[in-house]
């Protein structure tokens, strides 16, 4: 063996024993995120028109020539004074309020009271996410340190650190809320098995990420019942009557928020989803709309409306949070009327099912801008 083999197998050895797969995946991950997030011109995703609820609750308003879609605003303003949103709790409650709500007190304590660095709310989520990403990495590796562990590693950095989630971290969107609760409850359930000195930590990291998780959004009130026949598992690992009390108390905790959120949504929010179930289902590859929403009971004026979000970019035929539209649309088209409309039109049905397959690991929004006004990039996503 020559002497460079020699020093190259040291070398490996060396670097095995004090970077471990998971800290080798922590680091790149770091590195990749972190210069994406902070360093200018920063990254993130602008307002696709959602975020005046997001920002009221949490006590931020838009500067002057504050725009939507086309740029990231990276500087908001703090309110000072009584705000009639907050205190009055317009919005339920989410999950995502406490991140919010941290990087607002890191933004007041390190920058500003008046003026909110966005940059704060991406370290928030920059930091849980390289911890998730070191937690999965090493329930997929431990206890080996061989070259396919750290190929593992960087393919797991490669998939979770794509851009296509990490701009969100800049933005008022729930998905990284999603992204690092998702990977926590994974690597957590996979370690479980494997050790015995850590369990009743990885547990409650579990219940505590799956909460979150489901708190996030009350779309997220149906992932219970998901999250709950996981739990189920940990009965097969724990056998003391005390575990098992904990995973008892930790189901009714996961039931609990579910049936929160499940309750939670806004009148404002029930419009959007009935609205946007509408037009981008109902509606969509429609051949004579006007005839089906007739049988319906529906005016056919609002075929008109196929495709429309309820955050219009450009023009829209009728606005969607009008008085008119609530009252002759969103106020009839619930889920009975949704399911009564696809029982009567099964190749729609099997059409969406095709296309919402298709679609299923799309993750990049292409709607909205991602860089700030004075980036030098033109405006729109990039």
């Amino acid at each position: 063996m020559s002497r460079l083999q020699e020093f190259s197998q040291r070398t490996g050895r060396r670097v095995t024993r004090w970077l471990s797969p998971a800290t080798f995946a922590m680091l790149f991950a770091a590195i990749v995120v972190g210069g994406l997030l902070f360093i200018p011109p920063i990254h993130g995703l602008a307002d696709n028109g959602g975020f005046a609820q997001i920002l009221a609750n949490n006590g931020l308003y838009p500067l002057g020539g504050y725009q939507t879609v086309g740029y990231l605003n990276p500087q908001l303003g703090l309110m000072r004074y009584y705000d009639e949103v907050r205190a009055t709790g317009w919005g339920g409650f989410s999950s995502q309020r406490l991140f919010v709500g941290l990087a607002i007190g890191l933004n007041k304590l390190f920058f500003s009271t008046s003026r909110f660095d966005l940059r704060f709310l991406g370290l928030v989520y920059y930091l849980p996410f390289v911890g998730a990403v070191g937690l999965l990495t090493r329930a997929l590796t431990q206890p080996y340190r061989r070259i396919r562990s750290y190929v593992l590693a960087a393919v797991i950095v490669l998939v979770f650190a794509d851009t296509s989630l990490t701009l969100a971290f800049n933005s008022f969107y729930v998905t990284p809320i999603l992204l690092i609760t998702a990977m926590t409850m994974v690597g957590s359930l996979l370690l479980l098995p494997r050790t015995t000195t850590y369990r009743g930590r990885l547990m409650s990291l579990y219940f505590l990420s799956a909460a979150l998780l489901i708190t996030s959004q009350p779309q997220n009130a149906t992932l219970t019942v998901s999250y709950v026949i996981m739990t189920v598992g940990g009965f097969f690992v724990f056998r003391h009557p005390a575990q098992r009390l904990g995973l008892v108390l930790g189901l009714t905790v996961l039931v609990a928020c579910g049936v929160t959120m499940a309750l939670a949504l806004t009148p404002q929010q029930r419009s959007i989803n009935r609205y946007q179930a509408f037009t981008h289902g109902v509606l969509h590859d429609t051949k004579d709309p006007s005839s089906a929403l007739t049988r319906q009971g529906v005016s056919q004026q609002f075929a008109l409306m196929r495709e429309n979000d309820y955050y219009p970019v450009n023009f829209t035929e009728l606005s969607p949070d009008t008085r008119y539209v609530r009252q002759h649309l969103t106020r009839y088209v619930g889920a009975g009327w949704v399911l009564t409309y696809y029982v009567h039109h099964l190749r729609q049905l099997r059409q969406l099912l095709d296309l919402a397959a298709a679609n299923l690991m799309a993750t990049q929004v292409k709607s909205v801008g991602n860089y700030p006004p004075h980036s030098g990039h033109a405006r729109g996503p990039r």
